[in-house]
């Protein structure tokens, strides 16, 4: 049995759309949740209290030093925190306990006690079969002290894999692989809390005409069938449009959409709040404007952070 570890993990959240056809795909980045870390351009990893502080301590320094989207680490990874990592913007230390449990009971099952001649079973019985339950938890307190002292990043998550077998059988995995499994999950989670992402993603149009004038309705949808095959033809089309059918509400949010797919950010942001009121109880308008301006506060940091601000 193995007993003292420590860990995080952490939910990474996306952004995404459904992948129909009618879609127009933005590329963006969007912040990390702990911004004021990812603020930081180097990060020394110290050395983390408890049994398998090492192990968690070298998957963080992995996850934290992979390439990002840009072909290139967010951070640079400092070797030693207290022992010499004094050069870097920020250290991360903690510490980590973990623990497996094995415990025992019995569970009915029925076994075949007769066979006809063509071994099809004719007589069953129940039987008390001895089974084991594994619980492995794995839980880490950690934190990231910029150099001048001010805590950036803490965080404290538990995590539990339970896994069962029976007489008879294999367990699934070993407690080392569920203490591995667990350690990748707090790494992972510490890179998904300190390091932006950036994002290609894809959101449906909107394709109501309510409210189009007939004369216009075969326009409008040809507009949208053209935005699978020519997405900027179509974002021109959906702007005549507009000066034809003011204020529509499939129109005006096309129109976001456009921008944002264009990173035009500043336009998406107007068009998603004028469209927000006339699309009433949709809230395609307002799940717009939060993403773009999600997408404005990281670039506004990474503009930022590339100053040296």
């Amino acid at each position: 049995m193995r007993k003292g570890m420590i860990l995080v993990a952490v939910v990474t959240i996306a952004v995404a759309g459904p992948a129909l056809a009618e879609t127009l795909t933005s590329t963006g980045m969007f912040p990390a949740a702990a911004r004021e870390a990812a603020m930081l351009r180097s990060i020394a990893v110290d050395r983390l209290g408890g049994r398998d502080g090492q192990q968690v301590g070298m998957a963080i320094e992995r996850a934290l030093g992979r390439p990002d989207n840009r072909g290139r680490p967010w951070f640079e990874m400092v070797y030693g925190g207290r022992r010499g990592g004094g050069n870097a913007d920020g250290t991360l230390s903690g510490a980590v306990s973990s623990g497996v449990e094995d415990s025992y009971y019995k569970k009915p099952e029925k076994r075949c006690i007769g066979r006809d001649a063509d071994k099809k079973c004719i007589k069953e019985e129940e039987v008390q079969v001895n089974c084991t339950r594994r619980v492995a938890n794995l839980t880490a307190d950690l934190r990231i002290v910029r150099s001048d002292g001010r805590i950036v990043y803490n965080a404290a998550k538990p995590l539990r894999q339970e896994i069962t077998w029976c007489q008879g059988q294999n367990p699934s995995r070993t407690a080392e692989e569920m203490i591995a499994s667990m350690v990748g999950e707090v790494a992972e989670g510490v890179r998904g809390d300190t390091v932006p992402r950036v994002e290609t993603y894809r959101i449906r149009i909107l394709e109501s005409n309510k409210g189009v004038p007939k004369d216009l309705t075969k326009r409008f949808k040809d507009v949208v069938k053209l935005t699978q095959r020519n997405p900027v033809q179509a974002c021109r089309e959906w702007a005549a449009l507009n000066e034809a059918v003011p204020n529509h509400p499939s129109i005006v949010f096309n129109l976001g959409l456009c921008a944002e797919s264009a990173n035009d950010l500043q336009a998406a942001l107007n068009w998603y709040r004028a469209a927000i009121p006339l699309l009433g109880r949709n809230n395609d308008g307002s799940e717009g404007l939060n993403r773009v301006q999600r997408r404005m506060i990281a670039d506004g940091d990474f503009a930022r952070r590339a100053r040296g601000g």
